[in-house]
C-alpha cells in the first residue's frame, strides 16, 4: 500500500501543511523537533512523494535541461557528472539533450519552448548565437552557458588560453623548442574554442623567443584515430617536432600510438 502525506502526518502528529512545508524546505518556521519528527515518520513509512503532483502544486518541472553535443566524450561526462552532483542535493533531476548536428540543436531548442519541459538550461560547448536567433534574444526560462561566453547571460567559462600557454610553457620548461599542437577544427554549432588555445600556445612560444611554424599546427577529429593520423603526419616533416599538445584525451592518446609504431618512445622521444 502506498503512503501519502496523510499517513505521514498521522503518524508524527501534525498537520499535512506542516508535513508540506517540511518535505519542500519551506521558509516558514517549523521547530526543530516538529520537523525531526515527520523526517522519522517519513522514513519509517518509506514515504516518497509524488514529483509530478509536487511539481503542479509548485507551477514548475523541478526539472533542469542540458543541451550537450556528444555526451559521451570524456569533457563532456565530467561536466555532466559535475550538474548531476550539484542537482542531487536541490531536489531538480536533469533531461539530457545531445547534440551532434545544428539541425537537433534548434530542433530540441523549439521543443523547449513550445512546451515548458525544464525551469532552466545548461548550454554546454554550444554556439550561443544559435540559441539568441532561436528565442529571439528571449528565452522563456533561465539559460547558463558552459565552456563559452556571450553577452547578456550568466555564462561558465573554461580558459582555454591559459591551459595551453601553461602546457607550452611546461614543455618549453623540459627543453623542447619544437613544439607542435593538436586541436580540433571549428563547426558552427558547436563551441570549439581552437583560436583560444592556439592564441595561448603562440603566446607561450613568442615569450620565449621561438618562431611560430604553421606546419606544426594540425586540426582532427577528437578521436584517437585522429590524434594518431595527426601525429604521423607531424613526424613525417623534415623536421619534426620533439613535443606535442593536445587538445583532448584521446588525440593524446593517439599521437602517442603514432609515435610507438615508428619506434620512439614517450617521453624520451616525443613529450605529450
Amino acid at each position: 500500500m502506498k503512503m501519502t502525506i496523510y499517513d505521514v502526518a498521522r503518524a508524527a502528529g501534525v498537520g499535512i501543511g506542516t508535513v508540506s512545508r517540511v518535505l519542500n524546505r519551506s521558509p516558514l518556521y517549523v521547530s526543530e523537533q516538529t520537523r525531526r519528527r515527520v523526517l522519522e515518520a517519513v522514513d519509517k513509512l518509506s514515504f516518497r512523494p509524488d514529483r509530478a503532483a509536487r511539481a503542479l502544486s509548485r507551477g514548475k518541472t523541478e526539472a533542469i535541461g542540458v543541451l550537450v553535443p556528444f555526451f559521451t566524450k570524456y569533457f563532456f561526462v565530467e561536466v555532466l557528472r559535475g550538474i548531476e552532483a550539484a542537482t542531487a542535493t536541490n531536489d531538480y533531476f536533469l533531461i539530457i539533450y545531445n547534440v551532434e548536428k545544428k539541425e537537433e540543436y534548434v530542433a530540441h531548442l523549439d521543443a523547449l519552448a513550445g512546451r515548458r519541459r525544464v525551469d532552466g538550461l545548461l548550454v554546454v560547448s554550444l554556439n550561443p548565437q544559435i540559441l539568441r536567433r532561436v528565442y529571439l534574444e528571449q528565452p522563456p526560462f533561465p539559460v547558463v552557458f558552459v565552456d563559452t561566453y556571450t553577452k547578456g547571460f550568466n555564462c561558465i567559462q573554461v580558459d582555454h588560453h591559459g591551459g595551453f600557454h601553461s602546457a607550452t610553457v611546461h614543455l618549453l620548461g623540459l627543453g623542447h623548442e619544437r613544439i607542435a599542437l593538436l586541436d580540433r577544427p571549428e563547426d558552427p554549432p558547436f563551441r570549439t574554442p581552437a583560436r583560444e588555445r592556439l592564441a595561448g600556445y603562440r603566446q607561450a612560444l613568442r615569450e620565449h623567443g621561438l618562431a611560430v611554424r604553421d606546419e606544426y599546427t594540425i586540426m582532427a577529429e577528437y578521436s584517437r584515430e585522429g590524434g594518431r593520423d595527426a601525429m604521423d603526419a607531424l613526424l613525417s616533416l623534415s623536421v619534426a617536432p620533439t613535443a606535442v599538445v593536445a587538445a583532448s584525451d584521446l588525440q593524446a592518446i593517439g599521437a602517442m600510438d603514432a609515435a610507438r609504431e615508428r619506434g620512439l618512445s614517450v617521453p624520451e622521444d616525443l613529450a605529450v
